[in-house]
């Protein structure tokens, strides 16, 4: 993409494809968003061709806005497309709520889908709860250690930040834990190995820590961040990309709400009090 907008762009100096691979660069759409290259885009005649910041949330078209609405959104009637019809129900949920937070919204959607869906949903806030920890967690971990290849554990684990993310996994695996005693969940054995793992963990930070590392090596899937040393008191650097990081957990709600935005189907303002924190700018007209 970057050389793409290179060569379709008279102001050769950004050289884009060259800063694609820099260390510590912007997310992409914010290099291609900066003021400067908007202007110089909007020079060339090619201002539709510019991806937007996923930021921004801005109504589509009428004609584009009329064929989404009723493919993602499509009419409650018997021959509606099924997983449509589910998703307006959601939308309907999250304009109906009067919660504010996303583990509380995704409560009101079990709640809200439970007759439809069954068992199967009703651990949706608290899985919500729990990913995000972890995630939290991990994030934290990262960013401890900073720029070092490794840190102690005993080190890591004193940072306060480090140290609260810690201690509201530790909540969160314990909640995770007592729904699934109850037998209301079935499945997701990722979600109950790592809550397992979690409480089993002396309450200690450091412990904590060792847990979710060690849950992290061997469940999570695609590139590790970090590891422990064998005799488990160091944390190494396994990914190369300083700028690592996980996204929160979130059953792409915001996505599906920023669609409805963009299709009138949620109206800006709600979308605003749910997520308005991840918005640069909301066209309300």
């Amino acid at each position: 993409m970057a050389s793409i907008v290179d060569t379709s762009l008279s102001w050769k100096s950004l050289n884009l494809a060259k800063r694609d691979s820099r260390k510590g660069r912007k997310p992409d759409e914010e290099i291609y968003c900066r003021r400067q290259v908007w202007s110089c885009w909007k020079r060339a005649g090619k201002e539709q061709f510019l991806p937007e910041s996923a930021r921004h949330v801005r109504r589509l078209p009428e004609a584009e806005r009329t064929i989404l609405r009723r493919a993602l959104f499509g009419a409650e009637a018997p021959e509606a497309d099924e997983d449509a019809n589910r998703r307006l129900k959601v939308i309907r949920i999250i304009k109906a709520t009067k919660e504010k937070d996303h583990a509380a919204v995704c409560g009101a959607i079990a709640r809200g889908l439970r007759k439809e869906l069954g068992d199967s949903i009703i651990g949706l806030q608290e899985f919500s709860v729990l990913a995000d920890a972890g995630v939290r967690a991990m994030n934290g971990i990262w960013e401890a250690m900073r720029s070092e290849e490794s840190v102690s554990v005993q080190t890591c684990a004193h940072n306060a930040s480090v140290q609260s993310e810690l201690a509201k996994l530790k909540k969160a695996a314990e909640r995770w834990r007592r729904l699934k005693n109850t037998g209301s969940v079935t499945g997701l054995d990722t979600a109950n190995c790592l809550a397992d793992t979690i409480c089993r963990a002396c309450p200690s930070a450091p412990e904590i820590l060792r847990a979710l590392i060690a849950h992290h090596v061997e469940h999570g899937g695609g590139m590790r961040w970090f590891r422990l040393s064998p005799d488990e008191r160091t944390i190494l650097r396994v990914a190369r990309d300083r700028r690592y990081g996980g996204a929160l957990y979130r059953f792409r709600l915001v996505a599906l709400s920023r669609m409805a935005v963009q299709c009138e189907v949620l109206a800006a303002s709600r979308y605003k009090r749910l997520f308005g924190g991840e918005l640069d700018e909301l066209d309300e007209d």
